[in-house]
């Protein structure tokens, strides 16, 4: 079983051992990224295929440098050592990213067409009040229209974003499965993905649920020290809100390195328990061979 308990204080322990070399990479791909996207918005702003092409090289050195990612963070949680050419040690596997990056697209494609059919079910009755109503709704109709359909909106929402959070798993499961090296899994990319997904996404769930808790929680005081801060008309007040502000930015920043190592200590033993269980089923069949044989 695993014990998410144990994960979390696992990638706490970890990110005080490894804080300023994790933030360093992370920002790393965060440089690489917009350096690659500024070349396409300025230099070529007059080129539009240049523009398509830049922004195709930028998904594809996103996805290499992502999975780059997690093989440090894999390697943070096994304890060895790694360094800055562990992150772009992928840029020359074009077939793996390009699968990792299919993957992705194919989880998009499937949650805006739930997106769709589940606003078509929800609103369609309603968009065809207000269709048959004008041009003579007033402003106060408009907005009674709106009060009254909120709690649709607002289940909308929560169920759209529900169905986001699970089908993420697998997008980044098949990055860690791809930065595991291991064959045997990436030999199947996506029904490995799919297979040990559907098997784990309760504690996925679990994990991002208990990140936004701490987002949640983090933003309360901020929100609380903004509203003081802006309705001060001292310049203590001004100087609150920077204080404030800086500090949330480093506390979310901080979150995000936390349950970046949570993430991935989760599918490092996902997938070591997954190849245990598939070498103890090799044992037995190997075992059972042996005593046919005998008989």
């Amino acid at each position: 079983m695993i014990s998410l308990k144990e994960i979390k204080s696992r990638a706490a322990e970890l990110l005080k051992k490894n804080l300023w070399r994790l933030l360093g990479c992370v920002l790393l791909v965060s440089l690489v990224s917009m350096a690659i996207s500024y070349i396409g918005t300025n230099i070529f702003s007059e080129v539009p295929l240049m523009q398509i092409l830049i922004y195709l090289i930028n998904l594809y050195v996103s996805t290499a440098l992502g999975i780059g990612l997690y093989k440090i963070l894999f390697k943070i949680d096994d304890e060895k050592d790694f360094s800055v050419t562990d992150l772009f040690s992928f840029l020359p596997n074009v077939k793996e990213c390009v699968l990792v990056y299919l993957l992705q697209l194919l989880l998009i494609i499937i949650i805006i067409a739930i997106s769709i059919l589940l606003g078509m079910i929800f609103f369609t009755s309603d968009f065809v009040n207000i269709y048959n109503s004008y041009p003579f709704i007033s402003r106060n109709m408009m907005a009674n229209i709106i009060l009254s359909i909120f709690p649709k909106i607002l289940f909308y929402v929560l169920i759209v974003s529900g169905v986001s959070l699970v089908c993420d798993i697998f997008p980044a499961l098949s990055m860690g499965i791809v930065a595991k090296e291991d064959e045997g899994l990436k030999k199947n990319l996506f029904s490995n993905t799919f297979s040990i997904g559907f098997k784990n996404i309760k504690n996925y769930v679990l994990l991002n649920l208990w990140f936004l808790l701490l987002i949640i929680i983090t933003c309360i005081p901020f929100f609380i020290a903004l509203f003081v801060g802006v309705g001060s008309e001292s310049g203590f007040g001004v100087i609150l809100v920077i204080l404030i502000t800086i500090l949330w930015v480093i506390c979310i920043i901080g979150l995000s390195l936390y349950f970046s190592l949570a993430i991935a200590i989760l599918f490092n033993r996902i997938l070591k328990n997954n190849n245990d269980n598939d070498n103890l089923i090799e044992s037995k069949s190997d075992y059972e061979n042996d005593i046919n044989e005998n008989l």
